[in-house]
């Protein structure tokens, strides 16, 4: 054959090249059409309560070093809140992802009231609202196509309501 009209073979190897390449995944909104896509679009969430309790322990060691003391008390609960969270949105819970959000936000409204807020602080609490949201669409989505899957599995083909 000629280099300018490839052969059917040529043609079938190029397009299963391209569908086994992976595809860039939206980290900020990320697409949710599976079960894994579903799942890790919920580990969004899980991932930022573990950030939460390990940067809110960082930042109370160093003020510590500092010679201010933090309100302990008040850290061990919310590290053990967000911790169980992390736990059970992990495990796919729809209402620790819920949970997840109205924390954060409350946590946030309750700090900048005390603190005031800047650009930078700004900027990271829209991309942790947003991870929290992808958290609830990932749970709800995991939930969802799971009985989408059972009702597949449970009616044979053909046969409809």
């Amino acid at each position: 054959m000629s280099t300018f009209c490839p052969s059917v073979k040529e043609l079938i190897r190029e397009v299963t090249i391209v569908q086994q390449q992976p595809k860039k995944q939206n980290w900020l909104w990320p697409e949710i059409n599976d079960l894994p896509s579903a799942q890790s679009a919920a580990m969004q969430g899980t991932s930022m309560c573990i950030v939460i309790v390990v940067f809110s322990w960082i930042i109370a060691l160093i003020v510590t070093a500092m010679g201010v003391t933090p309100n302990f008390q008040l850290l061990i609960g919310a590290s053990l809140l967000y911790g169980l969270i992390a736990f059970l949105i992990a495990k796919m819970s729809r209402l620790a992802a819920i949970a997840g959000l109205i924390l954060y936000l409350v946590d946030r409204v309750a700090f900048i009231s005390q603190n005031g807020s800047n650009g930078a602080s700004a900027g990271i609490m829209v991309v942790f609202i947003i991870a929290f949201i992808s958290s609830i669409r990932g749970t709800f989505a995991y939930h969802q196509i799971r009985r989408d899957r059972q009702t597949e599995i449970a009616q044979p083909e053909g046969q409809s309501d």
